[in-house]
């Protein structure tokens, strides 16, 4: 059986910081994992992850993800992929008109191989989320590589490619012994 151990944590309310970071990443671990709950952003808007690099977001086009969206509305299915992207999107197009209406309930992402320095990062991601203003619930599936051969410290979670803020959230990275 596996056990967690808690290495970073943030949260946040309604202020104006414009991402969610955990970071500390490092060989004692094979893998970790990170839970995000309770992300909200502006109306249409989407929620995107990053690998960190000595703490900062790695910008480059290097990200890779292919996966699905169960949809509880009439679309569905809907099949997701990206390749040579700058992030990986983990919701798609938030529709609240607030940001009370708007929120990426839970997500849990498997970090692997994030200490190779010679090696690629891969996340395995899946969660739920819910819009208020679709009346709708989503549960993205999902597979990623950041194809770029250096060490990564950590992650950091944007709204739209860094461009607005995060509302409120909160963010934990745990080593799996």
């Amino acid at each position: 059986m596996s056990s967690l151990v808690m290495i970073d944590y943030m949260m946040k309310g309604t202020d104006t910081s414009t991402e969610l970071k955990v970071t500390g990443i490092d060989d004692t671990y094979d893998r970790y994992l990170v839970i995000a709950s309770r992300l909200t952003s502006s109306y249409n808007t989407s929620i995107d992850l990053r690998v960190t690099k000595s703490g900062t977001a790695y910008t480059s086009s290097v990200y890779e993800s292919t996966g699905y969206n169960l949809n509880s509305n009439a679309s569905g299915l809907t099949n997701r992929s990206s390749s040579g992207d700058t992030r990986i999107r983990v919701f798609n197009n938030n529709q609240g008109g607030n940001m009370y209406n708007t929120c990426t309930g839970l997500m849990y992402f498997y970090l692997t191989n994030f200490s190779n320095a010679s090696g690629y990062d891969y996340i395995d991601t899946h969660g739920v989320s819910e819009s208020n203003g679709q009346n709708g619930w989503s549960a993205p599936l999902a597979s990623c590589v950041v194809k770029n051969a250096s060490a990564s410290d950590g992650v950091v979670i944007t709204q739209q490619n860094g461009a607005s803020q995060i509302k409120m959230g909160q963010i934990s990275l745990y080593g799996i012994v």
